[in-house]
């Protein structure tokens, strides 16, 4: 990933959830609003799990709070310099794709064409203080297309941060903590 960050990416994995500012953030100002993951292994998604940034807070803040999931079995590494390749309408049209014009027009054929929509997802929002409680402690749970073909490679992109859309000039978003639920014991490549 090209973003800047106080903290690895590991942060995602290391099973630490709400507390205070633990966990990924983006650096305000940098470009786009996706982030891609190798799981390092091939596995038939059943569910993800996304805890807050913020302690008590999975609304608030920088949160993600609705996204869209993409995956692959396979990267094809030929297309990394492919820019159109990966452009995204939503991020292009908002703007938040610094130096790419929001009246750029899209390629014939995208990374879409060729990876699995794996949903778009939003949290549930809670108004009793013990479910928001209970939620910050356990993450929010989002259930994956039974149909999905297995995976290796998840794209997630941000739609919202605190329940509207993000600002295109920081792109800023953050995670506590990210788990990948399914079977692995698909074929591996």
């Amino acid at each position: 990933s090209d973003y800047a960050t106080t903290r690895p990416l590991s942060v995602l994995w290391d099973n630490i959830v709400n507390t205070s500012s633990h966990g990924w953030l983006t650096k305000s100002g940098n470009s786009g609003l996706s982030i891609t993951f190798d799981m390092k292994q091939v596995a038939k998604l059943s569910r993800i799990v996304i805890h807050g940034y913020h302690v008590n807070a999975p609304y608030s803040q920088a949160n993600i709070t609705k996204f869209e999931l993409w995956g692959t079995d396979k990267f094809d590494y030929s297309k990394i310099t492919d820019k159109p390749y990966w452009l995204d309408e939503w991020s292009v049209r908002l703007g938040a794709l610094h130096g790419v014009d929001v009246t750029t027009q899209l390629p014939e054929r995208t990374f879409k064409d060729d990876w699995v929509f794996l949903g778009e997802h939003e949290i549930l929002r809670h108004t009793d203080s013990e479910a928001i409680l209970d939620q910050a402690r356990n993450g929010t749970e989002y259930t994956m297309p039974l149909d999905a073909a297995p995976v290796r490679y998840v794209r997630l992109f941000v739609r919202e941060i605190t329940g509207n859309p993000p600002s295109p000039s920081t792109n800023y978003f953050s995670m506590g903590e990210m788990t990948f639920y399914g079977d692995n014991t698909v074929p591996q490549e």
